[in-house]
């Protein structure tokens, strides 16, 4: 029996996505602006350096360029190019001003608590390997799940930006399992997005797809084991073979 749940978070456990931003321009427009305010606050130096309009487009453009390396190597080469000495409580700073963006338009879907107490108290193994904005810090991730309260029902949780690879990477559900200890056999994975099911068809296990916009999959997308409108359609599924 599949007895090991392992979830995906934004838009399947949480909905980042509450005024429909895209994460470029919130990146661009929102987040870096913020970085500028708090460079000014602690270098008074950087208010000479350059406008907020520069510090964006410049900004964006290393991390946009960035893509292998993680958010706190990108920030750092943010502050290279400035000539900014790399302090850890510096990064720390400029990723909090991340966080505040992050969480700011994200609220947790209406059954998400009760169907994981629910698939707790049934006695599945919950694990969550996710994919983070800009390969930030997990522990970005994880407080965000702490804030709404569902970090607790997990075994495990693992983020992208903390070991350098992405879904659909099939390495990533190498490295899930490896956490969990236990056998390919028992694991299926739990998301809302193709890239999802591709990295389960990858890996050759099943997904289940969590859909709630009713949308159509593109051609070259593997057609995932079970679809549910929302989560609590698991309780349809269970026990699963």
């Amino acid at each position: 029996m599949r007895d090991f749940f392992c979830f995906d978070l934004g838009e399947t456990l949480i909905n980042f996505n509450k005024t429909n931003k895209k994460w470029h321009s919130t990146l661009q427009n929102e987040v870096l602006p913020e970085m500028w305010s708090t460079l000014r606050k602690n270098h008074q130096i950087f208010k000479e350096i350059c406008t907020v309009e520069e510090f964006s487009n410049i900004g964006y453009k290393i991390i946009s360029e960035n893509r292998k390396l993680s958010m706190i190597e990108r920030l750092s080469l943010i502050l290279e190019y400035y000539e900014i000495p790399i302090e850890e409580d510096l990064i720390n700073f400029l990723l909090n001003d991340f966080y505040h963006n992050l969480i700011l338009d994200a609220f947790l879907y209406p059954e998400t608590i009760k169907v994981l107490e629910k698939l707790q108290e049934k006695g599945l193994i919950l694990g969550l390997w996710s994919n983070t904005p800009w390969q930030s810090p997990g522990f970005l991730i994880e407080r965000i799940m702490e804030h709404f309260k569902i970090r607790k029902y997990f075994l495990f949780v693992l983020f992208s930006g903390d070991h350098g690879i992405r879904k659909p990477d099939p390495l990533t559900f190498d490295l899930v399992l490896k956490k969990a200890q236990l056998d390919k056999s028992q694991m299926i994975y739990i998301g809302n997005a193709e890239v999802d099911i591709k990295t389960g068809s990858n890996f050759g296990i099943p997904t289940i797809w969590v859909n709630r916009e009713q949308k159509e999959l593109s051609k070259n997308c593997p057609t995932p084991e079970f679809i549910i409108e929302d989560l609590e359609g698991l309780f349809d599924l269970i026990p699963i073979n």
